[in-house]
């Protein structure tokens, strides 16, 4: 299980950056090193830090909460678990109106998709973060014809994002579609626009005539 998995994955050419070549301050922030933490800690708060962790009430996402909370609170931080039906913590996500920190699941695409998730304004900057430099950067991919130069801007992209701990990725969670072979003009996608499958599947096909010759 690779350790760095977002904005870009590995394997990801030109763009994706090991953990190994990464800028010294970024490349701490995946180092276990509790005795260090706990001191930023202090020095950014040193009456201590509280925080409100919002988590959906299934038991995945409240065993989650419940391990960073036991692993936060070595460092010093004072963490309370608040918990929502899916209606409810969506909203709050949408809406940006959670409090302090707020776990979800937030897929980890193409980079230039990934990233435009952190553009000023985008519906799913979740995490409310704004930066001029990054979103000319995002325009300039929009308008670039040359692969190599976009994965060059990606890349630097993607460093400016690591450094800015936007988001704290916990585990990546592959995932693989299957398909009959009868199902025509769909290619695997999980969804487009927000969550959405209907417009993918509103524009494949049946083969029935391939359905019934392999028995169905």
């Amino acid at each position: 299980v690779p350790m760095l998995f977002y904005p870009t994955l590995p394997g990801t050419g030109g763009v994706f950056t090991p953990v190994k070549d990464l800028p010294a301050s970024s490349r701490e922030l995946f180092d276990y090193n509790p005795t260090l933490a706990k001191q930023m800690i202090a020095d950014v708060y040193p009456d201590g830090l509280e925080i409100d962790y919002y988590a959906e009430s299934e038991a995945f996402a409240l065993d989650q909460a419940s391990l960073l909370k036991f692993q936060w609170e070595k460092i010093g931080v004072d963490v309370t678990i608040k918990s929502f039906d899916t209606v409810t913590h969506d909203k709050h996500l949408y809406d940006r109106t959670y409090r302090h920190v707020l776990g979800a699941r937030h897929g980890s695409a193409d980079p230039k998709h990934t990233l435009e998730w952190s553009v000023t304004g985008n519906a799913r900057n979740w995490a409310g973060y704004s930066n001029e430099w990054f979103d000319e950067q995002m325009a300039l991919v929009k308008s670039e014809p040359d692969a190599d130069e976009r994965n060059r801007i990606l890349k630097e992209m993607t460093l400016h994002i690591i450094s800015q701990v936007t988001t704290i990725g916990l585990s990546p969670t592959p995932e693989a579609n299957y398909w009959w072979p009868w199902v025509k003009n769909y290619y695997g996608e999980a969804c487009v626009l927000d969550k959405a499958i209907a417009p993918v599947l509103a524009r494949a096909w049946l083969d029935q005539h391939l359905k019934a010759k392999m028995g169905y």
